[in-house]
């Protein structure tokens, strides 16, 4: 979470909600107008006290303004991303989208060389998992059952068991993975 961005999203949109300029908003706040303007563009990151008089003007709670913007439009390059977990050319997993407030879910995407294998002990009560073949052969196995997903294939299981994902074709095998809890 990027509580200077949060921050910057939140009070442009709710500024711009209640129909209010910056400079009656600084009359509102006793903020200045310049200030708010860097805090809208996340130039600026307020103390506690301007806070405090923002959300006093505005008539909000301080979580209005720094929980995670749900409207936001989100764009994942994937030159932009970084593996969460990797296993020396084995393997890497990239967290695509994080649980944000009231979402119950985690997208990923799992790249396997060829021959090679990432096993997980489990999510915990309650999960599950689809997956998707992007490209490759996976033989899924979970609970002594194996599973074999065919490229462009999806299949969705309770996902609290230890379970391992192999590459059995020639080529690197991509996955997108929901994980829903």
């Amino acid at each position: 979470m990027d509580l200077q961005r949060n921050i910057a999203w939140n009070l442009k949109k709710i500024r711009q909600q209640q129909n209010i300029s910056l400079d009656m908003l600084s009359e509102q706040t006793g903020v200045s107008k310049s200030m708010l303007g860097q805090i809208e563009r996340g130039e600026a990151n307020p103390s506690i006290g301007v806070l405090g008089k923002i959300t006093r003007g505005l008539h909000i709670e301080l979580q209005e303004l720094t929980k995670e913007p749900q409207n936001e439009m989100v764009l994942q390059r994937k030159e932009d991303l970084r593996p969460v977990k990797e296993g020396r050319s084995q393997y890497q997993i990239f967290n695509l989208f994080s649980p944000e407030e009231k979402q119950h879910f985690e997208i990923y995407q799992v790249e396997i060389m060829p021959g090679q294998r990432y096993s997980s002990s489990g999510h915990g009560m309650h999960t599950r998992e689809y997956v998707m073949v992007s490209q490759g052969q996976l033989r899924l196995e979970v609970d002594d059952k194996v599973y074999e997903v065919g490229e462009k294939d999806s299949l969705r299981f309770d996902s609290d068991k230890f379970h391992t994902y192999v590459n059995v074709g020639e080529d690197m095998l991509v996955l997108h993975i929901v994980l829903t809890f």
